[in-house]
């Protein structure tokens, strides 16, 4: 319900007899009560107070099991992957020359400290190394391409 609406409904309360107003709707409800002092003053003897209520949509149980079970797969895939990033703004090359082998493919299986790709930077080759021992699972980046900092490089799958 927009504010607008809801400023309509407090004019509309002041304006009448009633002490309480409840509107409901799609997008939430509004409950408007009017409250009656002894003070002589008529602007703060009738002073609206509204209370805003947003009604969360309704979720049947399955789909909600079902969706905390997507979670919780969710949650176990990333825990057993690691996404390596770039360290520094530069151009990815996955082997160190043109005509030479690249340094992991996907599936290769990898070791904490060895050498996967390299960063150039101001004519500079930064050597990336894998943070985990695994299997190459993606390589994200595209060889001679420019990466961002903290862009994904490639995934490591996880041992054990």
């Amino acid at each position: 319900m927009d504010i607008i609406k809801v400023k309509q409904l407090i004019e509309a309360l002041e304006t009448s007899s009633l002490a309480t107003l409840e509107v409901s709707d799609a997008s939430g409800s509004v409950k408007l009560t009017k409250n009656h002092s002894t003070a002589v003053d008529a602007y703060e003897a009738v002073t609206p107070a509204f209370e805003y209520i947003h009604k969360a949509p309704t979720v049947s149980e399955q789909v909600q099991k079902d969706v905390e079970t997507i979670q919780t797969q969710t949650t176990v895939h990333q825990a057993k992957e690691e996404i390596v990033t770039s360290p520094l703004v530069g151009t990815f090359y996955d082997k160190p020359s043109p005509d030479a082998k690249a340094f992991v493919n996907v599936g290769d299986q990898v070791t904490k400290g060895q050498v996967i790709c390299i960063i150039e930077a101001m004519k500079v080759m930064n050597e990336i190394k894998a943070p985990v021992s695994g299997i190459v699972r993606e390589i994200t980046a595209l060889t001679g391409s420019m990466v961002e900092f903290d862009s994904p490089l490639l995934t490591i799958t996880l041992e054990g």
